[in-house]
């Protein structure tokens, strides 16, 4: 996860008056209700979910009474404070203001439940995003968080800002498809609960929050454009909401109900706004106003059968909408075209002011005459992990032609003729989701992914903050920093989509180019095995503990007589060493091109040979005539090379070929002038097996390191086994 790191603000000294303290302490003090402790990228925090207490039942159990949010008692119909101050003595332990409250900036947040469906518009919102974020504007939009509602980590959380808050169905963690229960048909009534929990940690974790804004939106938004803040939040600007025409308290079929939630002491239903959670705009004070009502009328509406069945899929926007009048908090409410937040093809055709497209309703093309449909952006039909793993582009609409319709609500289900200002808003649609795609994620460290999602994945180094990214469909050859890469940029196998698999199958294709050297030895090159970031991850690791490289002594031998076979420094490392999972990913990639276990293979042996130093020419597995009875074999060696070498530092094979074994009787050990030699490049890969098929030794694997003439060179060694090793499988 990316951390989140910031300034305090500074304390506001004005004591606030005492009955808005008050208040604000009972309306904010659910923020409170569990506890908090700061978000590590390895841990998360273990907030609880309680309900929230109502003023009038402070079972917090409302049900369908009637009685409402704050019923009859002595609160009902009071405004909350407003004050910051106030508002801070009552979330923020020592009572500052821990928040930025000064200048136009934007911290962008969203929440998630992990599911596949959910994840891959998560990638194309974050892709999107940072595109806006290089245009002109867009460095005022300072971080997008994901507040994850979930009780453990997602395949995105190493790739996404991701900041996890527990959830109210632990059960409904990462299903695919909302299942008919109680518990997970309705995922976004976490919703509120998950954004009460980012504040309330935010109250005790300087820089969470990094922007005197905070705007909440929706994984299902894609950036044509930065968005701008109203205005410095030490401005009299107003926060800022959107319109929904179906979003309405005062419409004849819902007045009873809807009084059920907001008395008539509080005011007319038609001061209910008719917005939504997303997209608002507003100040932290501002959210933190609104955020327990907001809580606790979402959890009556829940409670309530009859309410919940007559408000349906929309009623956690109801819920929003009435904490708003509840506080007498009044954003600008926008609309589409007009307004500077989203529009929502295919009802708005134009993208006017907005900056956001909202996609809940794909736009569909067509045929006027019979119907027949052309093209479709359905959202829907990404409920399987494959999207994600593969982070599947969409296809685009097909060449613009007249005679099309396009169906939507404004207009009804025949649909109104497609014109070309329709089309180009339609491409821009998927043209921008693409490209969202595309995008390379950054992360603040490497991590090896549960998934395939890895080839969307790039690592951030430490020196100077520049990224090393692995992009897909670069422009040049020279970008690309995989084969999958490659791969997709071309589709060549899209019409080849992975098959169902078994248990310990992948979900995805591994592609490794693989150039044959030798059949006497078996020996493969793996261009671009491992990527830049990757390779310098492992160098870092073993550079802190480096010691002179040893030997497996055969019969006879001691350390005098082979104190100059091998010269360079070393060390052992395992996966289980390697919190960020760099080490993982490279063992599972030579697991699926070896086709052998990962079980197999013994820890990395990672190698730095500098100037003169080498390795005499030997082998890798182990004659019984040599070094005795032995449990298993070396059967095959992968040989990874993590840094380009100036000069020297080769592979060699001196018995290589047809006549190679004729040479092995007067065979300088020491010598690199026969039979072949690779050279070192950073990421490359050198495959050889050191036993023929029937599992007798191949002499022919004799191989030795070269010595350095200029240069560093760093290289990492797997050695495979017949047998499980050191009881891994």
């Amino acid at each position: 996860m990316v951390a989140m790191a910031g300034s305090r603000a500074s304390a506001v000294q004005r004591p606030a008056p005492q009955w808005r303290l008050a208040l604000a302490i009972l309306l904010a003090g659910a923020l409170l209700l569990v506890p908090l402790r700061r978000q590590q990228a390895a841990s998360c925090p273990q907030a609880g979910q309680q309900p929230i207490p109502l003023a009038s039942d402070p079972a917090g159990s409302s049900g369908s009474s009637g009685s409402g949010l704050l019923g009859s008692g002595a609160l009902a119909g009071l405004r909350s404070a407003s004050t910051e101050e106030a508002i801070a003595a009552a979330v923020g332990g020592t009572g500052e203001v821990w928040w930025p409250t000064t200048g136009d900036t934007v911290h962008l947040i969203y929440t998630a439940n992990g599911s596949p469906y959910v994840n891959y518009q998560t990638l194309a919102l974050y892709g999107s995003w940072r595109r806006a974020r290089r245009m002109p504007g867009g460095d005022k939009m300072v971080a997008l968080t994901r507040v994850l509602h979930r009780s453990q980590d997602d395949d995105l959380s190493p790739y996404v800002p991701t900041y996890r808050v527990e959830p109210r169905h632990p059960d409904c963690d990462g299903r695919q498809k909302w299942a008919p229960t109680a518990n997970c048909s309705y995922v976004i009534a976490d919703r509120p609960g998950a954004i009460r929990q980012f504040f309330a940690a935010a109250a005790h974790t300087p820089g969470l929050i990094k922007a005197p804004w905070v705007y909440l939106l929706e994984t299902d938004y894609l950036f044509v454009k930065p968005v701008a803040s109203p205005g410095p939040a030490e401005s009299g600007a107003r926060a800022l909401g959107f319109f929904y025409d179906y979003v309405y308290a005062d419409a004849p079929r819902f007045r009873t109900l809807a009084r059920r939630l907001f008395p008539a002491g509080l005011g007319p239903l038609s001061a209910v706004p008719r917005t939504g959670p997303a997209p608002i705009m507003a100040r932290v004070s501002e959210w933190l106003r609104v955020i327990p009502r907001w809580e606790g009328i979402s959890q009556q509406i829940e409670a309530d059968q009859e309410i919940r069945q007559a408000l349906g899929w929309v009623r956690e926007m109801y819920a929003f909408s009435l904490a708003c009048a509840v506080e007498r908090w009044d954003p600008e409410i926008t609309r589409a075209q007009s307004g500077p937040l989203i529009i929502q093809p295919p009802v708005d055709l134009r993208l006017g002011n907005a900056t956001q497209i909202h996609y809940t309703w794909g736009p569909k093309l067509q045929w006027a005459s019979n119907g027949t449909l052309l093209w479709a952006f359905e959202k829907r039909l990404w409920r399987e992990q494959r999207f994600v793993d593969e982070a599947t582009p969409l296809p685009m609409p097909p060449p613009y032609q007249a005679g099309w319709k396009t169906p939507s609500g404004r207009v009804g289900p025949q649909g109104a003729p497609t014109s070309k200002e329709d089309y180009d808003l339609i491409v821009l649609e998927a043209e921008t989701f693409n490209a969202g795609l595309a995008e390379p994620t950054v992360v603040d460290e490497p991590k090896a992914p549960g998934s395939p999602a890895e080839r969307r994945s790039a690592l951030e180094t430490e020196g100077g903050g520049v990224p090393v990214a692995q992009q897909r469909a670069p422009l040049t050859a020279g970008e690309y920093n995989s084969a999958e890469e490659a791969l997709d940029a071309t589709g060549w196998l899209a019409d080849r989509p992975p098959q169902a698999h078994g248990e310990t199958g992948h979900a995805f294709y591994t592609v490794q180019p693989m150039q044959l050297l030798s059949l006497l030895p078996r020996a493969y090159l793996m261009p671009k095995f491992l990527d830049k970031a990757r390779c310098q991850h492992v160098i870092d690791m073993a550079s802190k503990r480096l010691a002179p490289s040893g030997l497996a002594f055969k019969k006879g031998d001691t350390e005098d007589s082979t104190r100059d076979v091998r010269t360079s420094s070393g060390t052992f490392l395992s996966r289980g060493e390697d919190p960020a999972g760099v080490l993982a990913y490279i063992e599972d990639k030579i697991a699926a091109v070896t086709m052998v276990p990962v079980g197999h293979g013994e820890p990395f042996n990672v190698l730095r040979y500098e100037l003169d130093q080498h390795y005499d020419s030997h082998y890798d597995s182990f004659a019984e005539e040599d070094y005795g009875p032995q449990a298993s074999q070396r059967i095959a060696t992968v040989l990874v090379y993590l840094a380009d070498v100036e000069d020297g530092g080769e592979t060699s094979f001196l018995l290589e070929g047809k006549d190679g074994l004729a040479r092995l009787a007067t065979i300088d050990y020491k010598a690199c002038d026969t039979g072949i030699k690779v050279k070192p490049k950073q990421g490359d890969a050198l495959l050889f097996w050191n036993t023929h098929v029937n599992g007798t030794i191949d002499k022919h694997s004799l191989h030795g390191g070269c010595p350095v003439v200029a240069g560093t060179k760093w290289a990492m060694t797997k050695w495979i086994r017949n047998k499980c090793f050191g009881g891994a499988c």
